[in-house]
């Protein structure tokens, strides 16, 4: 009976040491697994931030886009109504001017087609005499 025992007893040791060494491994593995593990969950969470930031930017640039838009939107509104003056202030002086222009009696047509010469004359005469003087230089 006595080795029986003995060799239950080397064979349960030898079972233990194995138990263990297989423990230790698993243990290691384990540790492993779970460093692996955080190392994993920390990447995807710096890669969902990345991810929020760039979405925040990109909201913020779209929205800075859409206010300019607006902007241009209201500055387009703005020059359309400007030119709308600009031109029923035309039409205003273009109405004035023929009213004046009928009011002209056919004698004073006369000396108005004369001023008109004149002022031609004038100009050509200064023209020459910018000429003279660049000649004389």
């Amino acid at each position: 009976k006595a080795v029986v025992s003995t060799q239950s007893t080397g064979e349960l040791v030898k079972k233990e040491e194995k138990n263990s060494r297989y423990y230790d491994e698993v243990s290691q593995k384990l540790s492993l697994v779970t460093k692996e593990k955080k190392e994993l969950a920390q990447r995807v969470e710096e890669y969902e931030m990345q991810r929020r930031f760039e979405a925040e930017e990109m909201a913020a640039m779209l929205n800075d886009r859409n206010e300019y838009l607006q902007q241009l939107e209201k500055d387009k509104e703005y020059l359309k109504k400007e030119c709308e003056n600009y031109r029923l202030s035309n039409v205003k002086l273009e109405s004035r001017l023929q009213k004046m222009e009928a009011k002209i009696s056919p004698d004073n047509a006369h000396l108005i087609d004369r001023i008109s010469e004149l002022e031609e004359a004038t100009e050509v005469n200064e023209r020459l005499r910018q000429r003279l003087r660049a000649n004389r230089k």
